[in-house]
């Protein structure tokens, strides 16, 4: 029991410290004034098309884009480093004032997986 505890322990410190690594996505707009908040027009976002990652040993798998509407949260998962269609009209029917990129799922060379940091973007209007 003893062993299952320390072993649950170590497996749970392990993957806190993998769960947010600091590397975190790009925009290609260089509008970046603090760490992981951009403030971008529609249009820029949207002109930008793909999203990179800040660090060249991993490509962007997947990602969640967190939309506040209204009273509502519209969620939408986006597999790859693209700025979809569906994303696009999203953002053009609500146009909100702020956007968060979040479960961001970095992949390196081997195909691991890890977690990277969460984006913010500010809207200018």
């Amino acid at each position: 029991m003893k062993k299952a505890l320390i072993f649950f322990a170590v497996l749970v410190i392990s993957l806190t410290s993998h769960a947010q690594s600091g590397i975190g996505i790009n925009f290609c707009t260089p509008l970046q004034t603090t760490p992981n908040v951009t403030t971008l027009t529609i249009k820029q976002l949207l002109d930008c098309s793909e999203l990179t990652v800040n660090n060249k040993n991993y490509s962007l798998d997947s990602y969640s884009v967190t939309i506040p509407v209204s009273s509502d949260v519209k969620v939408l998962t986006i597999l790859g480093n693209k700025i979809t269609e569906k994303l696009t009209s999203t953002l053009k029917k609500y146009n909100p004032s702020k956007i968060y990129f979040e479960q961001v799922v970095l992949m390196d060379e081997k195909g691991n997986k890890i977690y990277g940091a969460s984006h913010t973007v500010i809207i200018k209007k």
